[in-house]
């Protein structure tokens, strides 16, 4: 499943990524195992590419919470932090550049 969800984001079918990213979170939970817990990742990025400001960060802080010492995580917090400034929104500005910092100290 994560193999498809990738393929879909590599033919820019972000829509598709998304429905099947949110089926793979929700079997994920359901059946509750670790196995995909990385398409969070690839979730974000859907949101991310389709300029969805709200689902992005709420999948980025879902990987926050979830992967605190995850270095792969910087690019999320990077990709947030712009997305605050285009929404000027100082405070998440704040809240993930200190997550990226903390990050890079461990």
């Amino acid at each position: 499943m994560s193999k498809a969800l990738n393929s879909l984001i590599k033919l820019r079918r972000y829509k598709e990524a998304l429905t099947l990213g949110k089926d793979i979170e929700a079997l994920r939970s359901i059946v509750k195992t670790d196995k995909y817990k990385d398409t969070i990742y690839q979730l974000f990025k859907a949101y991310a590419m389709m300029q969805d400001s709200e689902g992005a960060i709420k999948t980025a802080k879902k990987i926050a919470d979830e992967f605190k010492d995850d270095f792969r995580s910087i690019e999320v917090y990077d990709k947030v932090i712009n997305i605050a400034k285009r929404d000027r929104n100082d405070l998440l500005i704040v809240d993930f550049a200190k997550k990226a910092i903390d990050l890079q100290k461990k």
